[in-house]
């Protein structure tokens, strides 16, 4: 038994310990600022007007944005699929999804594709 012991605090010291557990990555951690650059910084073509139903189609499996999205809505928004131009694919900055509009302004997006 207290070779065990020894056995076991040996193995301790010479072993090193294991790092602490980091999660992965959250792609979805800066979400917010990649709504305000969907307005401002890179314009994205309107493609079709969408119904509810058709959202959640694409966008439902997406969790938080998806569920973000829903809870910004009003009842006289609009839903929307969008995507980049394709100079913006070609470069690798492209991107689509579906958007929420209010009076004509981007209220926030759900990216479904990245590239």
């Amino acid at each position: 038994m207290q070779a065990q012991r020894m056995l076991t605090r040996l193995w301790r010291r010479l072993l090193p310990r294991p790092e602490p557990f980091v999660p992965p990555h959250d792609p979805w951690a800066g979400w917010e600022r990649i709504v305000g650059m969907a307005a401002d910084a890179r314009p994205v073509q309107l493609v079709e007007r969408l119904t509810f139903a058709q959202a959640e189609a694409i966008a439902g499996g997406m969790g938080g944005p998806w569920d973000a999205l829903k809870a910004a809505m009003l009842p006289d928004d609009q839903l929307w699929r969008f995507t980049s131009s394709q100079d913006a694919w070609r470069a690798r900055a492209g991107r689509s999804g579906v958007l929420l509009r209010r009076d004509g302004e981007t209220v926030c997006i759900v990216a479904t594709m990245v590239s």
